[in-house]
């Protein structure tokens, strides 16, 4: 730990922490939970370097890494950061696996370059795309079916709810 502030309090940085996103590529598929715990707790997988996947690649060359170094120069940063989109700059020198370790779950989207893209959950509880080499932009967005499902359903209620007032001002201004 490294000592950033020292005042009222002493905070400290955790050097060894993850980053909240990272490029690696190298991923293996395990659809077992139980072996996907049991993978990411074997002292000699390094979480930095390598993935978990719990569902099949489109393409089987995506595990490899396409030959790729355990590690290269690929860059990724978080350029904004809300709670419903994290757009990222990243820069590959290899194809790889982006890795943003906020919690995976159902309603999150994955754009790159503006065009959707398979969203993986990885690591047990993470997400994860598949980036080609070169400079890219990538979206995570939050866009669950249950609020444009409830928007929906909002905008009818409201509407017949609009209907039956109109509808019953017209029966009253005819008696």
């Amino acid at each position: 730990f490294t000592l950033v502030y020292q005042q009222e309090a002493n905070v400290y940085r955790n050097e060894q922490a993850f980053p909240r996103v990272f490029v690696v590529h190298r991923a293996f598929v395990v659809s077992d939970p139980e072996e996907v715990i049991q993978r990411l707790k074997d002292a000699s997988f390094d979480l930095r370097r390598q993935i978990v996947l719990e569902e099949a690649v489109k393409d089987p060359h995506m595990l490899t890494g396409y030959n790729a170094p355990e590690v290269d120069g690929s860059t990724a940063e978080i350029i904004r950061y809300t709670p419903n989109r994290v757009l990222i700059k990243a820069n590959l020198e290899h194809p790889g696996f982006l890795v943003l370790t906020d919690a995976y779950f159902p309603g999150w989207k994955g754009f790159i370059d503006g065009k959707e893209t398979p969203l993986y959950l990885t690591n047990y509880f993470i997400r994860s795309v598949f980036v080609e080499s070169g400079t890219h932009h990538i979206e995570f967005i939050y866009q669950p079916l249950s609020y444009k499902l409830g928007a929906w359903l909002t905008l009818l209620g409201c509407g017949i709810v609009v209907a039956i007032w109109i509808y019953s001002g017209r029966v009253r201004n005819k008696k």
